[in-house]
């Protein structure tokens, strides 16, 4: 059972929050085998001023709408399945 959190700035509206987490979920049921009932997520919202990160480190630049993805999960994964998780988010 992952549990996982989804660390947003204010850029984000409440409305997209749903999709967030379905897409997030998608992707770990996708990638870690997780199963699809298997959902534990805690979604945080978080003043600009609160989130302190390099907007260019290993990136061309993020803006205000940077997510930040927790995944706390129980057994270990593959480093496959971690790029394939990761190359799943982002595309």
């Amino acid at each position: 059972m992952p549990l996982t959190r989804i660390s947003l700035g204010t850029a984000w509206r409440p409305a997209e929050f749903a999709q967030l987490s379905a897409l997030f979920h998608e992707c770990l049921v996708a990638e870690f085998d997780v199963p699809s009932a298997d959902r534990f997520q805690f979604i945080e919202r978080a003043a600009d001023e609160q989130r302190i990160y390099d907007p260019h480190y290993l990136s061309e630049g993020r803006s205000a709408r940077f997510v930040l993805f927790h995944i706390f999960a129980g057994k270990p994964r593959s480093r496959a399945q971690k790029q394939g998780l990761y190359r799943r988010l982002c595309a």
